[in-house]
């Protein structure tokens, strides 16, 4: 009779994002990353990704993934998941994915400066 019970009863989705590599490492172009989504709720509810409110850049995967094979700086953006569920539509908190540009100064160049005093 519990499970039945249980059944009955709607939890509201919680969000929880991971990211490859993980949060803190920085992410430069053309490196891959991953974003995931997992949505706990009651009836289930499936992610959906989307970036600055809009469509995300690459295609979703069924298991709430967002696969960038070779990062770009323009996948730079506010990424946020979304779950529709029988008690309304529900979001995620917004997380920014800022991709970093390759370095500018190339470890093989050499620079004269100089300084007037």
């Amino acid at each position: 009779m519990k499970s039945r019970e249980r059944e009955d009863i709607s939890d509201t989705p919680s969000f929880a994002i991971s990211r490859e590599p993980g949060f803190g490492f920085p992410i430069r172009e053309g490196m891959p990353v991953s974003l995931k989504c997992d949505v706990d709720a009651n009836p289930k509810a499936l992610p959906i990704w989307q970036k600055d409110d809009g469509a995300p850049p690459v295609q979703q995967t069924s298991d709430g993934m967002l696969n960038f094979t070779e990062i770009r700086r323009e996948h730079s953006g506010w990424y946020k998941c979304i779950a529709k569920h029988r008690l309304g539509r529900f979001s995620s908190i917004g997380y920014f994915l800022n991709v970093r540009s390759f370095d500018l100064v190339k470890p093989k160049q050499s620079y004269n400066l100089s300084c007037d005093f």
